[in-house]
């Protein structure tokens, strides 16, 4: 997939010269300063400067979790659904896992997710959402963007995070799929479009209900806010976790009926089912 580059920013100096944000970057990533800023953030934030899963002393180019931890996630490989993502037994012939062949009424083109929702990434997930583990985003972020970086799809135009009721934005304190999404547009320079897909009510966990419940969980539950941003863009969902696809499916359903031309969903793991 080919994506182009946007051209970096120009900053004025004092002296009337031009310094590009590259520059400025490489500036600030000399060693000193990324010791320094290391330390600090050791003092104001104790505990970041440790692995979340190994509790070992993180590098300092390592955030939240030690590059030894990220090694021991394996990615999905195949055979996998070749609609959601999902991993198929060896001895599956269907090239669809059974949620597909049975909810053949997908809005989304396909999803894809970096690897299953155990160990390793199933705490990381955990302790990202639940235990205010914000730090996790980046490296978290990094893999589903390695994920992307693989797929034969349209460039998108916009990233979509799958958006959080107010109730639980006010008790989580953040949209863990926004900030997923925010640095994978920092990577490849594709804008996130987060206000314009709505969550219009609270909803129960889907993780306490089944295949059916979920769907009716969401069903109804989003809205476009201008559909003229988004009608005939080519668009990227983004979720943390994808298990029977109910929510991504119902968020790509109220897109295509604003007018999208297509949309691909990507998450960090795939959850149980699979």
């Amino acid at each position: 997939m080919e994506l182009q580059k946007a051209h970096p920013r120009q900053h004025k100096e004092k002296d009337g010269g031009i310094q590009t944000v590259s520059q400025i970057n490489i500036n600030k990533d000399k060693p000193f300063f990324r010791q320094l800023t290391r330390k600090l953030e050791h003092l104001i934030f104790p505990g970041e400067g440790i692995c979340v899963i190994c509790k070992k002393s993180l590098k300092d180019i390592e955030k939240g979790i030690c590059s030894d931890c990220i090694s021991q996630i394996p990615p999905i490989t195949e055979p996998y659904c070749t609609k959601c993502g999902k991993p198929l037994l060896g001895n599956n012939r269907n090239k669809l896992c059974s949620d597909c062949l049975l909810m053949p009424n997908r809005y989304f083109l396909q999803n894809r997710s970096y690897g299953k929702y155990e160990d390793i990434l199933k705490k990381a997930i955990i302790l990202y959402k639940y235990k205010n583990k914000k730090s996790l985003s980046d490296p978290l972020g990094s893999l589903m963007l390695s994920t992307f970086k693989k797929q034969n799809w349209q460039p998108p135009e916009y990233i979509i995070p799958v958006p959080l009721s107010r109730k639980r934005l006010r008790g989580r304190g953040f949209n863990q799929a926004e900030l997923l999404a925010s640095v994978i547009s920092k990577k490849i320079g594709i804008p996130v479009l987060n206000k314009n897909l709505l969550r219009t009510r609270a909803t129960e966990h889907q993780t306490k209900l089944g295949k059916i419940q979920r769907q009716e969980n969401v069903k109804g539950a989003f809205k476009i806010i201008d559909s003229s941003m988004i009608r005939g863009k080519t668009l990227l969902l983004i979720d943390d976790v994808y298990t029977t696809g109910a929510t991504l499916n119902e968020c790509s359903k109220v897109l295509k009926e604003a007018g999208a031309s297509r949309i691909y969903s990507l998450t960090l793991a795939v959850g149980r089912g699979f």
